[in-house]
């Protein structure tokens, strides 16, 4: 599932032009997200079947559990997902945090260059104060 995902969303990327690095990461994710979900669904199926019946199955159960589950699973997702438009929302929360973020640039870079020049001032407080240490400056 993931290859397959990385492979269309890569093919996709290259012939649309529209596409931005927010849909491709917004469609592998949710690709993921669809293949964990059935991973789920699956196990719990053959798990309980497994439990009701209490013994082990022939080699064949488990086999038409996994496909029936996994093929109910993928198909209820996919109708879920694009009745929902995940993808797109997805993708619109990401291009809304990159805008947040380079709005803040320069709040950013000045807050870095005040930890840097601090981390320069003094490294053992600048140490003790990023893991959370106890440090008392002694001035002798």
């Amino acid at each position: 599932s993931v290859v397959f995902s990385i492979a269309f969303h890569s093919l996709d990327q290259l012939l649309n032009d529209a596409a931005t690095w927010h849909n491709f990461v917004a469609g592998i994710s949710t690709d993921i997200l669809a293949a964990l979900a059935g991973v789920a669904v699956t196990y719990a199926a053959t798990a309980g079947i497994t439990a009701l019946t209490g013994t082990a199955m022939l080699a064949i159960g488990p086999m038409i559990i996994v496909v029936a589950a996994g093929t109910i699973t993928a198909l209820a997702l996919f109708r879920l997902f694009n009745q929902w438009e995940l993808a797109k929302r997805v993708a619109a929360l990401l291009k809304q945090a990159e805008v947040r973020f380079n709005e803040r640039q320069s709040e950013f870079k000045s807050q870095t260059r005040r930890l840097l020049n601090y981390a320069e001032e003094d490294p053992r407080g600048f140490m003790a104060r990023l893991f959370g240490l106890p440090y008392i400056k002694l001035d002798l």
